[in-house]
Parts: C-alpha cells; sequence; structure tokens
C-alpha cells in the first residue's frame, strides 16, 4: 500500500482558524448583548420620562381648571345684584332676622356644596359681620393684606395656602368684592371670604398617581425667603405640608431645581436624598411648582432583570456555539479519515481497473520509450498485429508501420513532442505483410524522470468500408434529391430549415443554402407562427407519413398550389427529431381542376339554360305562331269582309315581326357566346338612324295595344350628325331597350334621349313610368334567362335575353349599359359607346319619296338572282315586277358564274348557302372575273363577320333574310345609282 499525501494543515492539532472564529462569535455574543442591555435600559427611561411628563402636564390641567372654577365661583357671587343688595341691607341693618336666615341659608350651602369649609362677610374696615364654618371661624388674620388689595383694586383675590386658626390647618381663603350695584361710581362696602379646605380636592388630586408604583409621588412646593416649602402631604414622609422646608443652596434638590427655572426631565435628590428622576414645572397663575418624580431604584429594577436575561442567554449561546464547534471539528476528522480511507480503496480499484482495461481493451494500446521502442503492449494489440508477447516487447516502432508512411515517422513524432498529443490516422502493416488503416491517439508520458509515448490505436478497416458504403448512399440520395421532380426539405423539431433541394430554391428564387436555420413556416407560407394545417406536426405527433394541401407565397407575392407529404425523422427510442417534406407543385393540376369543375357547373348550368330556353321559346315562338296560322286560315274564308282582311293581314305582319325579332335574339346570343361577334364601324347619319328607330317603336306600341302611352323623343333636331360606328349593333341594342320599356309599362311615357360627351362618345338613354327595378337586381337583370326563372315571367312575356344582348353589344363596342330605377316609378337605362365624330352639320329637308316612285325611276338593268330556294326566289321576282329589271335565275353558285360569262350582269343578288357551288366561291371566281360588278349577299346570319375580312371583301353590302321590301330597294337603288 502506497504511503498517504497529508498536508501541514492536517498535521496540526489545534484547528486555530476554528478558534478564531469562535473567539469572534463569543465577543459578538458579548457584544450584542450589552448593546441589548443598554437599548432595554434607554427604552424604559425613555417610557418613564414620557409618563412622568404626560402625568405632570395632566395634574397642571387640573390645578387650573379647579383654580378657574373657584375663580368663577367668585364672579357669580360678585355679580349676584340681588344677593350684594340683600347683604348691603343686612350691612345697614344687622337686625334683621330674615336677612340673616336667609344669607346664611346660602352660606351653608355654599360650604356643604364644594370644598370650602367656611364663608364670612366682612366690611371696609375688616370687622366680620357675619359668618358661618364647618370647622375653624374665618377671621381675617394671616390676609390683611389680601384683603385690603381687594378693597383698593376691586378684584377677586385667591390667597396662597397658609395655616391659621386653633386646627393649625392649611388652608385657601378666596376673597370677592362686593360693590354696591346701586351707586353711579362702584362703590365697595365689604368683602366675602370663602375659606377653601386643599384636603378635600387639590391635595387628593396632586397625590394621586395613575400607575402602580412603590415610590412615584407628586411634589406642589413654593419658594419662601431661601427655602423650600413643601405644600402638601408627601407619600414617605407625613405632616409635611406647609411644614416641610429644605434650603434652596442644595442644588441637587428637583425642588431646588424647579424654582431655579429647570423645566423638564431632571435628575436629582428628592426630599428624602434618594436619586429619583423627576418632571419639573410651574403652574401657570399661581406661586406653585410642580415636582413629579419617581425613584430611580424603581427604574433599575426591570433593567437588572434584563441584565441578567442577557448574561444567561449570551453565556448559552457561547456554550451552544462552543458545543458546534467542537462536534464540527470531530465529525471533520471522521470524514477526513473515512475519505482518505475511500481514495486509497479507489486508488486501489482503479489500479486494478486501468491493468484489467489495458491488458483486454478493445483498442490497440502499447507504449513506447524515448527510443521508440516497444516497452508495453495489451491482448488487442498482438491480436491485431499477429505477433506473440515476447516477439514485440523491444520492437522498433518502425517494424508496424507500412512502408508508404515510414516517411511521415519524423514529422509524427515532432508533432507529438511539440503538442504532447496528436491525433492522426496511418497504415500499419501485419506479420503476414497484410496492411491495414489504423486511427491513432498518441500522448507523451513522463514517468520518473522518463519520456514515453502512449499510442491508442483501432483498426479502422470496416469503418472505411461503411463510409465508402455511406459515401456512394450518400451520393445517390444527392443525386435522388437534386434531381427530383418535387422539393424536398429536411426540418428539425423546432421548424428549423437542415437543407432543401435545389428545386426548392428555384421556386423561391433563393439558394438552397440560405434557407438552412430558418423557420420552414416563414420561408415557404410567409407566416409568423406554425401553421394549423402542418402535416410535418402530425407526422411527428403520430409517427406516420401525412400529406396537406396547401399554398407556398413566393418572393413576388404570387402563390404556389403544392401537395405536401411528411415523413417522421425519429431517433432510436423513437422520440421525433423532424421530418421531411416532400413538395409536389400542383399548381396546373388545381387550375385544370378548377377549369374542369367551371365547365361542370357551365355544363350543367347549361343544361338548365337549354331547357328554360326550350320551355320559353316553345312558348315564344308558338305564340306568333297561332295569330300567323289562326289569321291565314281565317283569310281563307270567302265571307269576311275587306276591312276584317286588312285587320287579319296586319296581325300576321305583327306576329312575324315578333317572330323575326325572337329569331334575330337568339342567333345574336348564340354568336356572342361562341366569340363570334365583331362589330364592324361604318360612316352614317345619327339623326336619321334614330328618326326612323323612333318611327318603329311608335308602330310597336300600337301593335302591342298600348297607344295610350306617350313616347317622346329628345334628339337633335336641327343638326344632321354623322358618326362612325356599328350601327347595326348600335339600333339592335336600343331596340332592346325600348322593347323592354314598352313591356313593363302599362300607364305613363317612354322617352329616348341622346347625349354626345366630348366628340367621343354617345349616350343614348332610354326612360318609362313602368313597374322599376329592386336595386339588389341591376346585376341579375343582365343574366340570361333571368326573366324566364323569375316570377315576373308569369306577367310579361319574352325570351330573357334582351337585356343579356345589350351588354353583350356595349362590352364588344368598348362601351357600358348601366340602370337606374325606383319600384313603381320607373326606370332608366344608359347606353354608351365610343364613336367617330365625322361632322355635324344644319339639318335639310330631304324630299320623300315611296318605293313606287324609287322603282319607277330605273332604267333597264340586268340582275342576276342566285337562290335556291323556290319561294325566296319569287319573292324578289314580285318586288321587281314594277320595274324595268330583267332577271337571271340561278339555283347554285356554279349556274351563276355560267350566267354572268355569257351575259351583260349590272348587279349580283347572291345567296351564301346554295348546292354544288356556294356563294363564297361563285363571288370569288366573279370578282376575279368581272371585278368592277356590286355583289350583294342573302344570309340568314345576323352578320356579315361569319368569315374572316378575306371573304367580307367579296362583296359589297349584304340583306339578312327574311328581307324587308324597303331595304331590298334601297340598297338596290344606292348601287344602280353609283353605276349610273
Amino acid at each position: 500500500m502506497s504511503v498517504f499525501n497529508i498536508t501541514s494543515e492536517q498535521k496540526r492539532t489545534i484547528p486555530w482558524r476554528l478558534v478564531i472564529i469562535f473567539v469572534l462569535f463569543t465577543l459578538g455574543m458579548i457584544i450584542i448583548g450589552t448593546l441589548y442591555y443598554k437599548s432595554q435600559k434607554n427604552r424604559i427611561f425613555r417610557e418613564q420620562e414620557v409618563n412622568l411628563s404626560t402625568i405632570a402636564s395632566l395634574k397642571i390641567k387640573q390645578i387650573q381648571q379647579w383654580h378657574s372654577q373657584r375663580l368663577g365661583d367668585a364672579a357669580i357671587i360678585r355679580d349676584n345684584t340681588p344677593l350684594i343688595l340683600q347683604i348691603k341691607q343686612f350691612f345697614k341693618d344687622e337686625n334683621q332676622p330674615e336677612v340673616r336666615r336667609n344669607l346664611i341659608k346660602l352660606m351653608e350651602s355654599i360650604n356643604r356644596e364644594y370644598d370650602y369649609n367656611g364663608v364670612s362677610l366682612v366690611d371696609i374696615t375688616m370687622k366680620a359681620k357675619l359668618s358661618v364654618s364647618s370647622s375653624d371661624s374665618v377671621t381675617v388674620e394671616g390676609i390683611e393684606a389680601e384683603i385690603g388689595e381687594v378693597i383698593k383694586n376691586q378684584k377677586i383675590i385667591l390667597a396662597d395656602l397658609y395655616k391659621t386658626g386653633s386646627l393649625n390647618k392649611p388652608h385657601i381663603d378666596l376673597l370677592v368684592p362686593l360693590i354696591d350695584p346701586e351707586s353711579i361710581k362702584p362703590t365697595q362696602f365689604g368683602v366675602a371670604i370663602l375659606r377653601i379646605d386643599p384636603q378635600e380636592i387639590i391635595f387628593p388630586l396632586i397625590n394621586k398617581w395613575p400607575t402602580q408604583s412603590k415610590s412615584s409621588e407628586t411634589l406642589l412646593i413654593r419658594q419662601e425667603g431661601d427655602s423650600i416649602l413643601y405644600l402638601n402631604e408627601l407619600r414617605h414622609q407625613k405632616n409635611t405640608a406647609l411644614n416641610l422646608r429644605l434650603p434652596l443652596t442644595n442644588k441637587n434638590l428637583l425642588g431646588a431645581k424647579a424654582i431655579g427655572g429647570s423645566e423638564g426631565i431632571s435628575e436629582g435628590v428628592d426630599y428624602r436624598g434618594i436619586p429619583v428622576i423627576g418632571y419639573l414645572t410651574k403652574i401657570p397663575g399661581l406661586t406653585w411648582y410642580m415636582v413629579t418624580k419617581i425613584d430611580i431604584e424603581e427604574l433599575q429594577t426591570p433593567i437588572r432583570r434584563f441584565l441578567i436575561i442577557a448574561i444567561i442567554v449570551t453565556v448559552l449561546l457561547i456554550l451552544m456555539n462552543g458545543a458546534i464547534f467542537g462536534f464540527w471539528i470531530w465529525n471533520q476528522k471522521i470524514i477526513l479519515y473515512r475519505r482518505q480511507l475511500k481514495n486509497e480503496l479507489a486508488r486501489q480499484a482503479l489500479e486494478h481497473h486501468f491493468e484489467y482495461l489495458f491488458k483486454y481493451a478493445n483498442d490497440i494500446i502499447i507504449l513506447f520509450d524515448n527510443h521508440l521502442s516497444i516497452v508495453e503492449i495489451n491482448e488487442s494489440a498482438l491480436k491485431t498485429y499477429g505477433y506473440k508477447r515476447e516477439e514485440m516487447i523491444g520492437m522498433k516502432k518502425l517494424k508496424l508501420m507500412a512502408p508508404s508512411t515510414l516517411k511521415l515517422l519524423t514529422e509524427q513524432i515532432k508533432i507529438l513532442d511539440d503538442k504532447s498529443s496528436a491525433f492522426y490516422e496511418t497504415l500499419h502493416i501485419r506479420k503476414d505483410g497484410s496492411e491495414f488503416p489504423i486511427e491513432i491517439s498518441a500522448r507523451v508520458i513522463e514517468m520518473e524522470g522518463s519520456k514515453y509515448y502512449q499510442l491508442i490505436g483501432r483498426d479502422i478497416s470496416e469503418r472505411r468500408r461503411a463510409d465508402e458504403t455511406l459515401r456512394a448512399s450518400e451520393e445517390c440520395y444527392r443525386s435522388l434529391v437534386e434531381n427530383i421532380d418535387f422539393g424536398v426539405s429536411m426540418i428539425d423539431k423546432d421548424f428549423k430549415i437542415i437543407m432543401t433541394n435545389t428545386l426548392m430554391g428555384r421556386w423561391f428564387n433563393k439558394p438552397a443554402c440560405k434557407f438552412v436555420g430558418e423557420n420552414c413556416f416563414k420561408e415557404f407560407e410567409k407566416r409568423q407562427a406554425i401553421c394549423q394545417h402542418c402535416p410535418g406536426v402530425k407526422a411527428m405527433a403520430s409517427g406516420r407519413p401525412h400529406q396537406a394541401e396547401t399554398e407556398g407565397i413566393l418572393e413576388d407575392g404570387s402563390r404556389l398550389s403544392v401537395l405536401v407529404h411528411a415523413f417522421p425523422l425519429s431517433d432510436p427510442d423513437g422520440v421525433a427529431r423532424g421530418f421531411i417534406e416532400v413538395v409536389e407543385d400542383i399548381t396546373e393540376r388545381k387550375k385544370k381542376e378548377e377549369e374542369l369543375l367551371r365547365a361542370k357547373e357551365k355544363a350543367e348550368e347549361s343544361d338548365r339554360f337549354k331547357t328554360a330556353f326550350l320551355q320559353n321559346m316553345s312558348h315564344e315562338i308558338r305564340t306568333p305562331l297561332n295569330a300567323i296560322l289562326g289569321f291565314s286560315e281565317l283569310l281563307q274564308d270567302p265571307k269576311i269582309s275587306q276591312e276584317d282582311s286588312r285587320f287579319f293581314i296586319e296581325q300576321i305582319h305583327f306576329s312575324k315581326d315578333d317572330l323575326l325579332d325572337l329569331v334575330e335574339n337568339v342567333v345574336f346570343a348564340a354568336k356572342y357566346d361562341t366569340k363570334q361577334f365583331v362589330s364592324t364601324n361604318k360612316k352614317f347619319n345619327l339623326n336619321d338612324s334614330l328618326n326612323k328607330l323612333v318611327s318603329d317603336s311608335k308602330k310597336l306600341i300600337h301593335r302591342n295595344d298600348k297607344s295610350h302611352i306617350v313616347f317622346l323623343s329628345r334628339l337633335e333636331s336641327t343638326k344632321d350628325i354623322t358618326i362612325e360606328a356599328d350601327e347595326n349593333n348600335v339600333k339592335m341594342a336600343l331596340r332592346q331597350l325600348i322593347s323592354n320599356a314598352i313591356k313593363y309599362t302599362d300607364s305613363g311615357q317612354i322617352e329616348i334621349g341622346t347625349k354626345l360627351i366630348d366628340n367621343s362618345e354617345v349616350e343614348f338613354y332610354i326612360k318609362d313610368t313602368g313597374i322599376g327595378i329592386d336595386k339588389y337586381e341591376y346585376e341579375k337583370i343582365f343574366d340570361r334567362f333571368y326573366k324566364v326563372e323569375s316570377n315576373s315571367n308569369k306577367l310579361f312575356r319574352g325570351a330573357g335575353i334582351g337585356l343579356t344582348i345589350v351588354k353583350g353589344i356595349a362590352e364588344t363596342l368598348g362601351g357600358n349599359v348601366r340602370v337606374d330605377s325606383i319600384v313603381g316609378e320607373g326606370t332608366t337605362f344608359y347606353f354608351s359607346i365610343p364613336v367617330i365624330v365625322i361632322g355635324i352639320e344644319s339639318k335639310k329637308q330631304q324630299p320623300q319619296s315611296d318605293i313606287s316612285n324609287i322603282i319607277s325611276k330605273w332604267g333597264e338593268r340586268n340582275i342576276l338572282i342566285a337562290e335556291d330556294v323556290d319561294t325566296n326566289l319569287k319573292y324578289l321576282d314580285k318586288v321587281l315586277d314594277f320595274s324595268n329589271i330583267t332577271r337571271f335565275h340561278a339555283k347554285n353558285g356554279q349556274e351563276a358564274v355560267e350566267i354572268i360569262k355569257t351575259n351583260k350582269i349590272d348587279l349580283v343578288l347572291m345567296d351564301i348557302l346554295m348546292p354544288v357551288m356556294d356563294g363564297y366561291e361563285a363571288a370569288t371566281i366573279i370578282r376575279t372575273l368581272f371585278p368592277s360588278i356590286p355583289i350583294i349577299a342573302q344570309t340568314a346570319i345576323y352578320s356579315k363577320t361569319d368569315r374572316d375580312a378575306d371573304l367580307l371583301s367579296l362583296f359589297n353590302d349584304y340583306l339578312i333574310k327574311p328581307i324587308n321590301r324597303n331595304s331590298l330597294v334601297e340598297l338596290l337603288d344606292k348601287f344602280l345609282k353609283l353605276q349610273d
């Protein structure tokens, strides 16, 4: 066993440090006890001083109150006029029994009720006239001077304490002047003497002490010559009132100090010569001094008790402290011995442990001397290198190193010597010549003045292979993550980003490395807290993958729809440490889904619209057809009158117009839905066009049996305004608005007007006094078939697409339509479009001409009519019967081309849809052969924008089927005049 290393402090037999602490603690206890005793002593003295001053103040107030009461009694007697007159009467004649009885009775009552023991009435010669006394008789002996002062000054005087009479008792006389109230000038005729017995009130008041005390008392004194006269009876000495006198020269006497002018608390001796502490004061208004005092011996009794307690407690604390320090020293020695024993046992155990660890450790442990020869080696080294122990002891380090690493030995030793430790990887060689990688931790060890090198090594062949495998796996994983079409992020449990792939960086326009350490919810969704829908939270909580759809917010503020798959990451104990997010961009998929959903909703809506449309169209078509078929059947009756015949024909025309309007509206709505509607601008006279519209509108009012409705036109009548716009579609929109106004107005008026704004925009308005529209329906009324699906459809006819057509025309022409309405009062629609104003001129009157006059003015002309329907052909022939026009007929486009080749043709009416060759192809050939011949298209399509601009350029103009006679004649007249 090795020797213990005992320190010098452990070798000391006396623990001086503890002794010093004990001494200091003892001194501290003594000082604290002394301070405690002094504080208690001072507290007792302070309390007693307060008590003495309080008692003195109280007794002075009581004496002052007694003095004031006696003076008050005297004033009452002095100011009692009836009593004074009665006394005056008695002084004049003493032989008045009744007066004497009354006065004696009054004087006796004064003796009984107060502290008076005698009353005497004397005249100004000091002769007693009447006297009553309960003890000694009242005389003027000893108070002659005071009586003389009363007579002289006519004032009340309270005489001082003195003794007279046979009883030799102290008393006080109260002298009251008797002044004649009947005299003009105050004239005193006597004095009333009230003798006060101080034993009744004043002495008991002085001697009474409010608390229990053995030595406390109050002294009442006054100065007489060079002596102190004690006025009251004393507690510790009897028969002292007005008898005890002590010299003023004894300055230690409290009485001498009081008479000498001292006031307040003072220490000294009393009349017994005993040390006392007292409170000194002079009584205001009197010649008396008061001393309230207590023996110092009485005060020191509780102080001595506190002193004994302080000494006992201090001694006990010192003894207790000594016991504690002794026990602590004894206990520390026991702990020291136990620790030494424990350290020795631990050292031996550690020695055996290191010996076993060195021998059987899995790591290679070799000890080299300063010549790099092996001194000690463990079993693991023998097993690894393949040598026996005796072979390796003394072996040089060079023999263990692979040939390729020998040149590094010098550098390794230098580093080890400089830093005392080194850590490196190298190659070693076994006995069989095979090389293996080894990880070495080397350290310099000093033992008994010699230097040794300790080497701890570990064969890392398996780790190298594992590293290579891991490196390959990581490379594969990295390649997969970087090339996958998904965003990938690894996030820890605190939602900090560990890594992201390049795709995530491209999405968010940020290098992938810049995401590391940032919160995922801040970077990807621009949030300040964890997302409630976060699949990572659910994945970590459940230990299973979760997914959720969300939106990523990119740097430019745009949004990226993504599907996030979260896979939990856990440690070996199953505790969540993060998760991996695989993010799929589903923006396009969401768009397609939304498009499919909209398409589905549109298809469903289309089905609903189709059903409603078919039902409504069936009603709207059958209604005019019923009139056409009914009145046509009635026309076949030969018995009808000519008037009825005209009425039937008129109704057939009205129904025909309704049916044409319906078809025209449906065709326009279909073209607008399929994006085939394109505006075509041309120059036209706004006033002429609107005047014709007004004329047609008035006919429509008449046709609907509403002739009582006033139709007002607020158009510019003095100027011709020529504009460039889409005339046909503008008129169509206005017709729809006027028709709508007529339909919903039963009385009142309808007004149309225009306003030219900044020569660049025309605003039309149609105002009615109809049923009006609720504000919440302002947007709905422009929806297709709204009237079909509303309750109003039961009251009013219509396909429910009129306002839809108006809105479509306004949007296409770059304008707008708005409504202003009050339910029950009427509605105003405003329809505005941009225009190009060509000119504004004063209006000129145009001569009116009818169709017959126009046709009669035509000269001989040749017109080719290309039409495959016989009824249409016959109608066109019938219109031209009254002219000099020669008509050529063709059933298809090919016949039309052959005819024009062999005949001189002035104008062509070309149907578009024909067998063999259609109108477009025929017009192309004709335009090539005869470019100057006007070609007018006949079409059942509303607009000539059905083909592109190249096809439209083939025709000079067009007529819409069914062809109106007036429109046909006006168009033919236009082009025939051009040829002239």
